[in-house]
């Protein structure tokens, strides 16, 4: 991920109110039917989309609720990343071969 990008994700606040869980739902309606993305908890719509764009609604609810765990697995994965490097280049320097 790239380091602004991560610095965004981690430090834009979205307000206590708009943590997941999010649901999304289709509506008929004699305007069209559409999709809605709503805060599960308040009742809050976050979202109407056209009837075309449900994937998107389901989409927009499970990535604001994986997105934490996301964040959580990209540490841990460059804290081991980082640990392997170091792992080779202390490997290298004992045995005197590049790493």
């Amino acid at each position: 991920m790239d380091k602004n990008l991560d610095y965004e994700a981690r430090t834009y606040d979205l307000g206590e109110w708009l943590t997941g869980p999010w649901v999304q739902q289709p509506i008929e309606s004699p305007d069209g039917d559409h999709y809605t993305v709503t805060h599960k908890a308040s009742g809050q719509l976050l979202a109407t989309l056209p009837h075309w764009a449900g994937a998107i609604a389901l989409w927009m609810c499970v990535a604001r609720d994986a997105f934490p765990t996301l964040l959580a697995d990209n540490d841990q994965l460059r804290a081991e990343n980082e640990a392997l490097k170091k792992q080779l280049n202390d490997l290298s320097t004992t045995t005197g071969e590049p790493g």
